[in-house]
């Protein structure tokens, strides 16, 4: 692979594997539905039959529509595109060479990229049944992570490998997806996935323009009460009533750690108007992003046209900003809150990807 000033890179496949002692359990991991933003990598084309026919790739330059990088195709795959992704794929087998991009809004530290690897591992592949890491390679430098693993699909075995690298503020996942035996009967395969990755070359500030993570899966709330679509990436929590014995709270934080968007369902038996509702919508603000400040203010509220509100606050004690919708469902007897809360010094870089997410919101 090459960067945008023509420096060529060796692959980093080769040189960063470590032993699968660095795999750790995954998080819980709610009802995952991709949307149409990004290409589900789990579940590539269905194989209908091995091809004998040699493997070479094509002189013809292909340049993705970001501008963000170009490669040359393996002869006689097809090749389906949106704004930041790319599916490379042989019809006939179904092997598939995947590429995409991502704007984080700033460059990330050494555990917050690890963080950001193993949430879109865990929500991509780790959930799959028959799950098995074969490798987690970590690179010399914090910037670049190779991860090997199989798991089932319709019935087979599928192999992946995901080369994930950072590039300042700019993240890039190259990955060769297909059904196991196929790859293992033709070892031509991932010699192929090897010419392509290095020749292929990238050009990261033609991402910077691009919405700070753009890829996104849709999110299910409790009892199918709503969804919305989040950001690939961030780290998934559920906590089911163990802090609030009535509150199922489901949290995705930034892997940065300075972002939150968080669903808080309340049902304790008791009918509530708005107006006790938006009590407890401020304890709960106070309780959970104030810092232990208690200072939360309410700067703004809006009566949406269902019914709902829409708050802006801030924590000064605390450092937090956010905005918060809380409703009434089922008569008064279930009180929903979606916040979404971030640092104050990261407030401009995810402000805008709030808005995009509400923008999602929808009861199904």
């Amino acid at each position: 692979m090459k960067s945008g000033n023509k420096v060529l890179f060796a692959f980093v496949a080769l040189m960063f594997f470590v032993s699968l002692a660095c795999a750790g359990s995954a998080t819980p991991t709610p009802t995952a539905i991709p949307t149409n933003t990004a290409v589900n990598t789990a579940v590539p084309p269905s194989p209908t039959a091995v091809k004998a026919a040699p493997m070479e790739l094509s002189t013809e330059l292909y340049t993705h529509p970001s501008g963000a990088f170009t490669f040359y195709p393996p002869v006689g795959w097809e090749i389906k595109d949106s704004d930041i992704d790319v599916l490379v794929y042989e019809p006939e087998t179904g092997i598939t060479f995947y590429v995409a991009v991502t704007n984080f809004g700033l460059p990330l530290d050494a555990a917050s990229y690890e963080a950001y690897v193993n949430a879109t591992e865990t929500y991509y592949y780790t959930s799959m049944e028959g799950y098995e890491q074969l490798d987690y390679g970590v690179g010399t430098a914090k910037d670049v992570y190779v991860v090997e693993k199989t798991y089932l699909y319709d019935g087979k075995t599928q192999y992946a490998k995901s080369i994930y690298n950072q590039f300042g503020q700019v993240n890039f996942v190259f990955e060769v997806i297909g059904q196991d035996s196929i790859v293992k009967e033709n070892p031509e395969y991932l010699a192929l996935f090897d010419k392509f990755f290095e020749k292929l070359e990238v050009a990261a500030d033609a991402v910077l323009t691009r919405p700070v993570y753009e890829l996104t899966w849709k999110f299910v709330g409790p009892d199918n009460s709503m969804t919305i679509d989040v950001p690939v990436g961030w780290t998934y929590s559920l906590d089911d009533r163990t802090t609030y014995s009535d509150a199922v709270m489901e949290s995705l934080t930034s892997p940065d750690g300075a972002a939150l968007i968080e669903n808080i369902s309340v049902v304790d038996g008791n009918t509530y108007t708005m107006g006790n509702a938006g009590e407890m919508a401020l304890f709960l603000l106070n309780e959970r992003y104030s810092n232990g400040g208690g200072d939360v203010r309410v700067s703004n509220i809006q009566t949406l046209s269902d019914g709902s509100e829409y708050w802006t606050w801030k924590s000064t004690k605390g450092g937090y900003s956010g905005v918060t919708n809380f409703e009434l469902r089922n008569g008064g007897t279930q009180v929903l809150l979606l916040s979404f809360v971030s640092y104050d010094s990261t407030l401009e870089i995810y402000a805008p990807l709030f808005d995009r997410v509400f923008g999602t919101y929808t009861i199904p």
